[in-house]
């Protein structure tokens, strides 16, 4: 069965909410590491690429990080009064991603670094925050294309 950026957020605190119960780093990596992939699934499927459609569907490397926030950047120089509170925050998505990502890589690769438990909350609020920020660009989005739609 497929899965969403939600699931993956709500597994991600699960490790969190786990190593209280544990104590085991590990357990923290995997939470940070969760946090991170469902972060930026939400934000590939909110920004996604111009020649995604039914000939041409998406492909891994759309996924990659690289790509991804290049579409957001792109998106937040875009001018025009239309959509600025969306600009704006993928603006704020564009700053707080590589922050996540950052620690995403920490935890994964570098098992000399010491995660904590304050560097996953602070991981996890930047993420939410995301998620909501993506939400919001999607119901601007949405609703500009229908009202673009009806004469």
């Amino acid at each position: 069965m497929p899965t969403n950026s939600h699931a993956l957020l709500a597994l991600a605190q699960h490790f969190q909410q786990l190593h209280a119960q544990t104590q085991d780093e590990a357990v923290l990596r995997a939470a940070l590491s969760r946090f991170y992939f469902a972060t930026l699934h939400c934000v590939a499927q909110t920004f996604k690429p111009l020649r995604s459609d039914s000939l041409h569907p998406p492909r891994s490397k759309d996924y990659a990080y690289e790509a991804v926030i290049g579409r957001v950047v792109a998106y937040g120089r875009t001018e025009g009064e239309e959509n600025q509170p969306a600009r704006t925050q993928a603006n704020g998505i564009a700053k707080m991603l590589p922050l996540i990502k950052r620690m995403q890589v920490l935890a994964d690769y570098d098992l000399a670094f010491t995660i904590t438990t304050m560097m996953v909350e602070d991981t996890r609020i930047r993420c939410e925050q995301i998620v909501r920020w993506c939400n919001n660009i999607r119901q601007t989005t949405d609703k500009d294309q229908a009202e673009a739609v009806i004469p």
